[in-house]
C-alpha cells in the first residue's frame, strides 16, 4: 500500500493542476468576432427599440393627488381617546357589565362618565382562530363602533368573539356589530 506523501511529515500537498490557475495566460479582452450575448433579432424583443433610448415621460395627469390636513377625504381615525386601554379600564367594564349578544359576538357595556363612547376589543383565538381572522374582526368592530359614533351614548363597550366568527362575511358582523352596539347603548342609557 502505497504512503501518503507530505502527510507525516506535515507539508501541504500540491494539487496536480500543472498551470490551470495560472492568470498570465488568460487574455484580457474578449474577441470582438463573437456574437451579442443578448438575444436579438427573431428572439429579441420586437416592441423594444433596440437603441438605448429613455424611458418616455409619465403623463401629466397620471401623478397621485396630494393630501392635506383640511382634506374632507381623509379616513377618520380612531383616536386613543376613544380606546379603553388598560387593565383597569377593562376590568371595570367586565365587573359592571350589561350584556348584549347573539351569535357571532358578545358585547358588554358600562356607563362612563366622558361624553363619547370607548371601545374595547377582547377577540381571542379560540372564537377567530388566527391573526388574519381576528384582524378582520376587529376592523370590522372598529368600523361599525366609527360609524356609530355619534348614535352611542357614553359608554364603555367591550366586543368578544363567538365561535364560527370566522365563517361570516364582513357584511355579516358588521349588521350585527350595529345591532349589538344599538342595543348596549340603549340598556346603559336605562340605568
Amino acid at each position: 500500500m502505497p504512503a501518503i506523501s507530505g502527510a507525516a511529515s506535515g507539508s501541504r500537498a500540491r494539487s496536480d493542476t500543472s498551470g490551470l490557475n495560472n492568470e498570465t495566460h488568460l487574455p484580457t479582452k474578449q474577441p470582438s468576432s463573437q456574437p451579442d450575448p443578448r438575444l436579438s433579432g427573431p428572439y429579441g424583443d420586437q416592441e423594444r427599440p433596440s437603441s438605448s433610448e429613455p424611458a418616455p415621460a409619465q403623463r401629466p395627469g397620471a401623478a397621485l393627488p396630494v393630501k392635506t390636513e383640511n382634506d374632507s377625504c381623509r379616513p377618520a381615525g380612531f383616536p386613543r381617546s376613544y380606546r379603553l386601554r388598560n387593565a383597569n379600564q377593562f376590568r371595570a367594564v367586565f365587573n359592571e357589565a350589561r350584556r348584549a349578544s347573539d351569535q357571532n359576538f358578545t358585547l358588554l357595556g358600562r356607563c362612563n362618565d366622558k361624553n363619547h363612547a370607548r371601545l374595547g376589543l377582547a377577540i381571542s383565538v379560540k372564537s377567530a382562530g388566527g391573526a388574519v381572522c381576528r384582524n378582520r374582526v376587529k376592523r370590522a368592530a372598529r368600523e361599525s363602533f366609527r360609524l356609530l359614533g355619534g348614535d352611542i351614548s357614553s359608554v364603555d363597550v367591550v366586543v368578544m368573539a363567538r365561535r364560527g366568527i370566522d365563517k361570516k362575511t364582513s357584511a355579516q358582523m358588521r349588521a350585527s356589530l350595529d345591532k349589538l352596539f344599538r342595543s348596549i347603548s340603549r340598556k346603559c342609557a336605562k340605568s
